[in-house]
């Protein structure tokens, strides 16, 4: 076997074929989020696919390999399929730190949303108290005050009345009783 740089860059076929695979799953996911992303990826994968077949026709016409041996993955095609999945496997976990990340932003601004909202409720319950208290403070010092001023004009009245009526008794036993006229 010729191990020349084309035969190299001929076997990578199958690597192209898997990216282009990966970028399909990336189209239907970006797709609803960044269409112009999801574009590119759909774009690119068509681009992996037209250059795997490139390469394949390629590998065929210089003698690489045979048609009877189309689906044998030589040994640089296992280390581009090697290379491949190591870097869509990293790129999967980038993905899903940063999602993680964004989900624990999330939360936390969820709660400290949560926490205002609970600030809020008790600033806003701590006025009603407050002017509660301050109303019923205020209307407890008019009704005292009302009662107050009632209570001090009734009781000169009061006392004069009181005073004139053991006097009226007093008259009243001193004075015989006279008959009704008839």
């Amino acid at each position: 076997m010729n191990h020349t740089f084309g035969y190299i860059l001929c076997c990578q076929s199958p690597a192209l074929f898997l990216l282009a695979i990966a970028l399909v799953i990336r189209f239907f996911i970006c797709k609803g989020k960044a269409r112009f992303r999801a574009v590119l990826s759909l774009i690119g994968s068509l681009i992996c696919i037209a250059l795997g077949v490139v390469l394949y026709y390629q590998g065929l016409v210089r003698e690489y390999f045979a048609v009877r041996s189309f689906w044998h993955i030589r040994v640089p095609g296992w280390i581009g399929l090697a290379l491949m999945a190591a870097l869509l496997i990293y790129l999967s976990f980038r993905a899903f730190l940063r999602f993680s990340a964004r989900r624990s932003e999330q939360k936390e601004a969820i709660r400290a949303e949560n926490a205002r909202q609970q600030e809020m409720e008790k600033a806003k319950a701590d006025a009603y108290e407050a002017g509660r208290a301050e109303a019923m403070s205020t209307m407890a010092s008019a009704t005292a005050g009302e009662m107050h001023a009632a209570a001090e004009p009734a009781a000169p009245a009061e006392t004069a009345s009181t005073d004139a009526a053991p006097a009226d008794t007093a008259s009243a036993d001193a004075a015989p009783e006279q008959p009704p006229a008839p």
